[in-house]
């Protein structure tokens, strides 16, 4: 029997909760926007589940809806600062191409 690959789309996925103003909350759910550009203070990984919460910054509350995002995939700072044009990208950030799963409200 020959070898079996590992692969990279198996690996156990987190589910991370993130707050979100409310105009680029609606542009995600449709689909206006389709990426997320966030400090890597979690270790995001491809897979990671993103539960984006609406938050009201005017009220500083949750509106009570949120929507499920999949991470399909993600370009660090070490990946981006590699390349020329790139140099000045800021260090610990990550730009994570997302894949919508579903919405819910009071969740």
């Amino acid at each position: 029997m020959g070898k079996t690959r590992k692969n990279q789309f198996t690996a156990p996925s987190k589910r991370h909760s993130l707050k979100c103003d409310p105009e680029p909350y609606t542009a995600l759910l449709l689909g206006l926007k389709t990426f997320e550009f966030r400090k890597n203070d979690r270790n995001f990984k491809v897979l990671d589940e993103l539960l984006i919460c609406e938050f009201n910054p005017q009220q500083n509350e949750y509106t009570g809806r949120h929507a499920l995002f999949v991470i399909t995939h993600l370009l660090d700072s070490d990946t981006l600062r590699s390349l020329p044009s790139a140099d000045s990208f800021p260090v610990g950030f990550v730009i994570m191409s997302l894949r919508f799963v579903n919405r819910f409200t009071n969740y």
